[in-house]
């Protein structure tokens, strides 16, 4: 018998990003199991931040999250690789997105 209980990672899953790679825009899809203080942010290969996405409280649920692949200007970027930080409650995961202009 296995007494140890599930335990989600976390308390959150950030999914890979689709489509990956992408042209115009892509989905983020997170989960938040508890709520708390989220940031999502998109980096480049330098680590430079390219676009704040998300830096508020969340309650706890599913979300659906649209890049067009601008900055915090509004510019299109270059194609390239690009990082999307997701944080919750000081905890973090990272994708790899892949844009092709």
């Amino acid at each position: 018998m296995n007494n140890i209980p599930h335990l989600r990672p976390y308390n959150f899953l950030l999914y890979q990003n689709y489509p990956n790679p992408f042209n115009s825009s892509t989905h983020i899809f997170f989960q938040i199991y508890k709520g708390g203080d989220v940031s999502l942010e998109i980096y480049n290969l330098n680590g430079q931040l390219v676009k704040s996405l998300i830096n508020k409280k969340h309650k706890e649920g599913r979300y659906d999250i649209i890049w067009n692949g601008s900055d915090e200007n509004g510019h299109l970027v270059a194609s390239g690789i690009y990082f999307c930080q997701f944080k919750v409650n000081g905890k973090v995961r990272i994708n790899k997105l892949t844009l092709i202009r």
